[in-house]
């Protein structure tokens, strides 16, 4: 059973049915919804604003907003057998730079390897906010405000021996994963949340992938002046 009564929904209530290969369960539903917002970007490129904005409309951002809530705060303290450890002495530069976080997306596919999302990087998100406004598309970093497709899908780094416990930030320990991912496996390692290596089952998805990145500067030169 789950432990502290926290929900099960995602994963089940029988610990010995919880995969091994990815925290959550990921809904076919929730992959069908960034190919929609791929479409979205179609439709404001071509000038076709009224279909446009239905199809914003469409893209389920509250259902996402809500999977993403419970992937986010429940995974770890769904699956976690235990508190994880900390090095409080650490010196090292957590954060990657820009050139070796695109190298790790540009390896892995733009694909969380934790869940299998297809993700997509964040200035396409910011891009198109700017260009259609924030009223009609935020990327505010906001759980209440953003989008749901922005919480559910932007792309990410994760250490998977986690640097607070001594991880490098080096490309042999970092992996692209979705945002609920990043924030659902917290600072636990990968034996502690009982799930495999993800650098072992390098993850894909069944169609090309590229994290929307050449659609940068087709929205830079879309939008209104």
């Amino acid at each position: 059973m789950c432990k502290d009564d926290l929900p099960c929904s995602i994963i089940g209530a029988d610990v010995s049915t919880w995969p091994k290969d990815s925290l959550l369960n990921v809904p076919t539903w929730l992959i069908e919804s960034i190919l929609k917002f791929k479409t979205t970007l179609d439709l404001f490129l071509a000038n076709d604003f009224e279909q446009m904005t239905q199809s914003i409309d469409s893209l389920r951002s509250e259902e996402i907003r809500e999977f993403y809530s419970k992937h986010a705060l429940w995974a770890f303290k769904t699956r976690a057998s235990d508190k994880p450890t900390e090095n409080k002495t650490l010196q090292k530069l957590r954060m990657p730079s820009l050139r070796i976080r695109n190298e790790v997306f540009v390896r892995d596919g733009y694909v969380c390897q934790y869940c299998t999302l297809p993700v997509v990087n964040t200035r396409v998100f910011h891009e198109f906010s700017k260009s259609v406004g924030i009223e009609t598309f935020s990327s505010e970093k906001s759980d209440t405000k953003a989008n749901g497709v922005v919480l559910g899908f932007s792309a990410t780094i994760d250490h998977v021996d986690p640097f607070s416990s001594g991880g490098d930030s080096d490309l042999n320990n970092l992996v692209t994963t979705c945002w609920g991912c990043n924030f659902g496996k917290l600072n636990y390692s990968i034996d502690n949340l009982g799930i495999n290596d993800p650098r072992n089952f390098p993850k894909k998805v069944n169609f090309t992938w590229n994290g929307l990145v050449d659609y940068i500067p087709r929205l830079k030169t879309s939008r209104p002046k």
